[in-house]
């Protein structure tokens, strides 16, 4: 499986930035509050992004340990199911993350530039950007950490 594309992060980022102004926009002026993320959600981004790291981190040690082996006992692998779902659920929460930072990004463009009183509203949201960096940074390194091990021709990278 092919690693994630930039432009592909791009065009989720895009969008979530389209979906943030938008849907800003279109709250405050039917009346309706500023659409607000609570705190908890806000928490829980970046621990998504470290949760799938750590769960990931077994099958970096295994392609680590296999690159370096010669000879003696092979490096115990790990279950190959679980690494494809690693990936799969890496792959998901990196272009979650994506469409996130977006929505963040476009909420927090509305603010400063829409909003006449933005000083209780841009604190959530900036952390809220934040977190799904941080999720997003968590989401590419658990898909770095998938990958097959290199084979004795190749190299280092």
């Amino acid at each position: 499986m092919r690693p994630l594309q930039p432009v592909g992060l791009a065009s989720f980022l895009a969008a979530g930035a389209v979906l943030g102004l938008s849907a800003a926009q279109l709250s405050t002026g039917l009346g309706y509050s500023f659409p607000l993320t609570p705190w908890t959600m806000i928490l829980m981004l970046p621990l998504i992004g470290v949760a799938i790291y750590l769960a990931t981190l077994p099958i970096y040690k295994y392609r680590k340990n296999l690159e370096k082996w010669e000879s003696g006992a092979r490096p115990s692998r790990p279950n190959p199911f679980f690494a494809f779902r690693a990936l799969v659920v890496s792959r998901a929460i990196a272009l979650t993350a994506a469409l996130f930072a977006g929505w963040y990004l476009g909420s927090l463009v509305w603010l400063l530039s829409f909003s006449i009183a933005p000083s209780a509203l841009t604190t959530p949201t900036v952390f809220g950007a934040i977190g799904s960096l941080v999720m997003l940074g968590g989401g590419l390194a658990g898909e770095y950490n998938c990958r097959a091990p290199r084979g004795p021709n190749e190299e280092a990278e």
